[in-house]
């Protein structure tokens, strides 16, 4: 225990956390979270993330999300196990919208670094100075399909990365490794 803390404190760790994971399509997709959520999303540029809540009728809170804007879909990361649950909940308020979500929880992971080097392991996956842009994503080691963004849920320097589980896996054993 004291030795993670010392690693997490002066160095950087890494995580496997487990998580749900939607895919909205529709022009629409977007809108439809800015209404149904606590954060503005209207503005939420290609490339970038944010986090909202998502809450009842009676303001009980069904998940915190975290809402990726891919250009061609819109990404939700949602806590592990709920992926169900937000998918069903969003759509009861598809009414005339041609919105479609999936989950695909099965074909993503994401694997976390932590710490005070957590910017510089990102910033060397990336390719790209990555430590001043917090709400960006950015694609790691071109023809794979992983991607990292800083967590802004964390007050510590954290950095998620996506992608395939097989992908993530290697990844994780690099790192292990290094």
């Amino acid at each position: 225990m004291q030795r993670d803390y010392r690693i997490l404190t002066s160095s950087a760790g890494f995580s496997v956390g487990g998580a749900g994971f939607l895919k909205l399509q529709g022009s629409e997709a977007l809108d439809l979270l800015n209404r149904l959520s606590t954060n503005d999303l209207k503005e939420l540029r290609p490339g970038e993330i944010r986090p909202t809540i998502l809450t009842t009728e009676k303001a009980r809170m069904i998940d915190l999300v975290l809402v990726l804007n891919r250009g061609d879909e819109i990404m939700l990361i949602v806590g592990e196990g709920n992926s169900a649950t937000v998918k069903s909940w969003l759509e009861k308020y598809i009414i005339m919208e041609e919105i479609t979500i999936t989950d695909v929880t099965a074909f993503y992971e994401r694997i976390s670094v932590l710490g005070p080097e957590a910017p510089s392991i990102a910033s060397h996956l990336a390719g790209t100075d990555v430590s001043s842009r917090g709400g960006s994503l950015h694609n790691i080691t071109a023809g794979t399909n992983l991607f990292l963004y800083r967590n802004p849920a964390w007050t510590l320097p954290r950095y998620d990365i996506v992608g395939d589980p097989k992908t993530i896996g290697l990844l994780e054993n690099r790192i292990e490794s290094a």
